[in-house]
């Protein structure tokens, strides 16, 4: 397996459509586990380098054949965004394959892999995992299943912390489709309807489980007040894990006192 990601000098959209394409079977390849770590680390060294920042948001990197700001925002997922994801996820792979690869990646100019691939992920969350206008939902449903099948959850639990935009960006999705799946449909724009893909997608992310035969839904739990301190609530619930942020409408947060102290609460409003 060899990396033969390039950019092309001109923009050339059949071209460009190879070069994804070339990068879905290299990860399909990695998918059987069969190629060696050599390969793999050879593979990154070439691919690695070639992520180029984003000129409003130095933080961000791309795959894309340009910056995401110069292209129309109808190109950007398919030509900037999901090149980002394919390399990010043959990335992700091949940490779980071989853990600490990256350490064993070397860059010319003395680039360190681990920071620019976590750039990339942070360029992953760039539009939430949605798609463009009418398919936004759509392509949230699809990027969510792609991470997810990947073991970007399993990637992020074995490197705590090390990624929190990233990790916010899934949990978010997931709680979307969470939200949906428990009030009746996941619908995109057109209405079409992504219900059975989300709770699929769900499943597979251990948010519902299957136990003698019957679904058994995830117990949330809402914290707030110190239980927002990730430590202290991994201490309390080690088995419990960040889903994402909510909001409730119609109530309004309150501090009420006693001979003790005051203590958070809210109150319908």
């Amino acid at each position: 397996m060899k990396c033969t990601f390039y950019r092309t000098k001109e923009v050339n959209m059949d071209e460009w459509v190879l070069i994804r394409q070339k990068l879905y079977e290299d990860l399909k390849e990695l998918d059987k586990r069969k190629t060696p770590e050599r390969e793999v680390i050879e593979y990154l060294e070439e691919l690695l380098p070639q992520a180029e920042p984003a000129g409003k948001n130095p933080v961000m990197r791309f795959f894309g054949f340009e910056k995401p700001e110069n292209l129309p925002s109808e190109e950007r997922v398919e030509f900037c965004y999901w090149p980002t994801y394919l390399a990010a996820v043959f990335t992700i792979e091949s940490t779980l394959l071989y853990p600490g690869i990256l350490k064993r990646v070397k860059l010319p100019g003395g680039q360190k892999a681990e920071e620019i691939f976590r750039a990339v992920l942070t360029g992953c969350t760039g539009r939430g995992f949605r798609g463009h206008g009418f398919d936004d939902v759509k392509g949230l449903v699809e990027v969510t299943e792609f991470f997810v099948e990947c073991g970007a959850q399993e990637f992020l639990k074995q490197n705590k912390n090390a990624y929190p935009e990233f990790e916010e960006c899934l949990s978010n999705a997931l709680m979307f489709l969470f939200t949906g799946v428990m009030k009746g449909k996941v619908a995109g724009t057109w209405g079409d309807d992504y219900t059975d893909r989300a709770r699929e997608i769900l499943e597979k992310a251990g948010m519902f489980t299957e136990k003698e035969e019957t679904k058994e839904e995830l117990r949330l739990y809402v914290a707030y007040g110190s239980n927002l301190n990730r430590r202290q609530m991994e201490y309390r619930c080690p088995d419990a894990r960040v889903i994402g942020t909510a909001e409730l409408q119609g109530w309004r947060l309150m501090f009420k006192g006693s001979l003790t102290g005051n203590y958070l609460t809210i109150e319908r409003e």
